[in-house]
């Protein structure tokens, strides 16, 4: 026995030849040139990404020498000195800050969040930096460590989207193919070769080829469609109830307004007032609803909003700043427990002075909930104090630094809101221009004034309407129906303001009437159900920040009529209307994009159930190949001569007792001495062989058969049935 061990280790330690090398060589070039592009191309330094094959091909060569003393410690001094040298050399030190930089650039254009960048000095070389990290990966990228640290680096990089499913990265995968394939090879008693390793290689590629094909067939649009449906459906599951009344911006199929007694908000305020709890609101009109400002829209404005933000300047929290820089500091302390809303928002009062605002989020929109119950505190009050406060910014201006300061800040922001808050689609925008076409408003009493007057004489409010026919929403809404309920309402004259220059948002969450307000006490809990659920327009008034216009019937009362119009401030400032507010949809944008995001979704699941079955039906194609080879074989064996037939018999037992690593007390048992001296006769003698010996070494193999099957477990008997093909 110790004789035997000493000739398998002489064997594992034997040195491979050239042939032996190559299959392992491409599957280590594929693998590191793959990756090499893939960084390089992500990583925008300046050069092609076919630069990275040069490191694949130093890779391989260090295969050839792998075997050698010193080429098995080379590789390894190598990688160290690169690594040193990147964090030992000042200007290569900075070209890896630069690098850094990079990704948390696309971090923030990918996330909508602030990723603050690292200080680098004027000298670096960004380019030199990578060049060394991938060669101290790549000429070990066949180590099992650097292998899986690349595999994970690739798979983070595609989850995230800095890295793209390219050519580069089917060289990748084909390399990581090759590389398993030549580790795991010889446990199924096969030799690598360079035929095996190209069958390898050929596997990911015919796959990727295959759905390259079939996704020829999708539409425009495929890849962002789907995501956005599978955004959607995941929010509704995660975040939504079932009660919920407000479609939160998406209007495909809306249905008649859903009111109901679900509790949705639980509420106490220390002076019980008239509330606007806004949860959701909508910045981009698509012609189907409203939408977010893409993160890589966001991403522009990292720089002000870091500012604003160090500031303590937040948009949500606008009009409490303004108000405190008047000094009017009398804040209320108000809890809210969110019981069946959408419990990722917050659902916030207009004038709230403190909640934990994120610091590293781009812009203001929709304040994301940070659990299910909290207390804020507020300025009380509503429109007549806030425009009131407008005027005093104004008339304190230049002579108070806390209100200087103040309208630095939200000067700045001010800009974001202007830049972004003007959108309208072409659609929307002929069909109000239709009805304000000879309309000379300019200040911000006459646009309100001529607004309400077209929404009391030219629609009709109906909570039962559920048709949007089809088209652009707020078109259809003013020129076809005419009818409907508060998201109609407030989508409409959200686009109004915006056709006459004034900055504007939809807003959704819940609305406490004044009347019904006055019913509680101080610190009394009040239930908020979903008939409280409302949409509502809001506005940017300049130098407070964003205030709710209220122009749906049965919402509405004078409180507007007493603020905007009784002062001097925003009522007198001029708006210049455009002939063609920019829009922030593109013309020819689908107006459906969630049906076709369906129809996209279903080509998705055609084309991965199409992949599925093919890989199946070409598995089931290779076992029944295989498995008529192994019948065949031993066919032969059944129909050769006795001499002829026992040797193979013989052979093909031995096999079998070898898998199942059989004890020598075993082989005894199965009559091993007999077979082996009736094998040695077939080999070595000239004289025939009985049919009573060739049938004692039939008897032997169906019994050491037997036995492997008793001693493998299932998955070793599906292995070596279905993988292996030795029984």
């Amino acid at each position: 026995m110790k004789k035997e061990s000493s000739i398998k280790i002489n064997i594992l330690q034997k040195e491979k030849s050239v042939a032996e090398l190559l299959p392992e060589a491409l599957a280590v070039f594929a693998a590191a040139g793959g990756f090499s592009a893939m960084l390089i191309k992500a990583f925008s330094v300046g050069i092609s990404p076919t630069f990275g094959l040069l490191f694949g091909l130093a890779a391989a060569i260090c295969v050839f020498f792998s075997g050698k003393k010193t080429g098995k410690f080379a590789p390894l001094a190598v990688s160290a000195i690169c690594i040193a040298a990147v964090f030992a050399i000042p200007v290569l030190r900075n070209g890896l800050l630069v690098l850094g930089n990079n990704l948390l650039e696309f971090l923030t254009a990918a996330t909508g969040r602030i990723y603050l960048p690292f200080e680098v000095s004027v000298e670096s070389l960004p380019a030199v930096s990578l060049f060394f990290l991938l060669v101290a990966i790549c000429i070990l990228i066949k180590n099992p460590v650097v292998l899986a640290f690349a595999t994970a680096l690739t798979a983070a990089g595609l989850l995230i989207g800095f890295l793209s499913t390219d050519f580069w990265f089917l060289l990748f995968l084909s390399g990581i193919a090759g590389i398993v394939f030549n580790v795991f090879l010889p446990l199924f008693g096969r030799k690598t070769t360079a035929k095996s390793a190209v069958s390898v290689f050929a596997v990911p590629v015919v796959c990727v080829l295959i759905c390259t094909v079939l996704i020829s067939f999708v539409p425009a649009g495929f890849g962002e469609n789907v995501r956005s449906l599978a955004e959607k459906n995941a929010h509704s599951v995660v975040f939504d109830s079932k009660t919920n009344a407000m479609p939160e911006g998406d209007f495909e199929n809306l249905g008649a307004f859903d009111k109901n007694d679900a509790q949705a908000l639980e509420i106490a305020m220390e002076k019980p007032q008239k509330l606007y709890l806004k949860g959701f609101v909508g910045e981009v009109y698509n012609g189907m609803g409203w939408e977010e400002i893409e993160n890589k829209d966001l991403a522009e404005y990292a720089g002000d909003f870091y500012i604003l933000h160090q500031n303590g300047f937040f948009g949500q929290s606008a009009v409490s700043s303004a108000l405190e820089a008047t000094g009017k500091q009398e804040y209320s302390a108000m809890s809210i427990a969110n019981l069946s809303a959408c419990s990722k928002r917050a659902y916030l009062p207009y004038a709230v002075a403190n909640y934990s605002f994120d610091s590293l989020k781009i812009g203001d929109a929709n304040t994301n909930s940070f659990g299910k119950s909290y207390e804020i505190s507020y300025i009380s009050g509503g429109l007549s104090e806030w425009y009131k406060a407008q005027v005093e910014l104004s008339e304190k201006q230049d002579t108070d630094e806390t209100v200087d300061e103040h309208l630095a800040n939200e000067q700045l922001y001010r800009e974001f809101a202007k830049a972004n808050y003007l959108g309208i689609t072409e659609e929307a925008y002929a069909a109000i221009d239709r009805i304000f076409a000879d309309s000379e408003a300019e200040t911000a009493t006459e646009i309100i004034s001529e607004i309400l007057l077209y929404l009391e004489k030219g629609v009709t409010y109906d909570e039962d309407f559920s048709s949007n026919g089809g088209t652009d929403f707020a078109a259809f809404f003013l020129e076809k129906s005419a009818r409907g309920y508060s998201v109609h309402y407030a989508t409409a004259v959200t686009l109004m303001l915006r056709y006459f220059g004034i900055p504007a948002r939809y807003a959704e969450g819940y609305f406490l009437p004044a009347e019904e307000a006055a019913e509680y006490e101080s610190g009394e809990t009040i239930i908020l159900t979903e008939n409280h659920a409302h949409a509502w327009a809001e506005y940017y008034l300049e130098g407070v920040g964003w205030i709710p216009f209220e122009v749906t019937p049965g919402y509405m009362d004078d409180e507007l009529e007493k603020a905007a119009f009784s002062t001097n401030g925003e009522s007198s400032k001029r708006y210049e209307q455009s002939e063609l507010p920019e829009t922030n949809v593109e013309q020819d944008r689908p107006k459906d994009d969630i049906t076709e995001a369906k129809k996209d979704y279903m080509v998705l699941i055609a084309v991965s159930v199409s992949v599925f079955v093919l890989a199946v039906v070409a598995a089931a194609v290779y076992v029944i190949v295989m498995r008529k080879r192994l019948k065949k074989a031993l066919l032969a064996i059944d129909n050769a001569d006795n001499k002829t037939g026992a040797a193979m018999r013989f052979g093909y037992a031995q096999k079998l007792s070898e898998n199942a690593e059989l004890t020598a007390e075993t082989l005894e048992i199965c009559g091993y001495s007999a077979a082996f001296e009736i094998n040695r006769e077939s080999l070595f003698s000239e004289h025939p062989i009985s049919d009573e010996q060739r049938k004692t070494v039939d008897v032997y193999a169906e019994k050491i058969l037997a036995e492997c099957k008793n001693k493998w477990n299932f998955w070793q008997r599906l292995k070596n049935r279905f993988v292996k093909f030795i029984y």
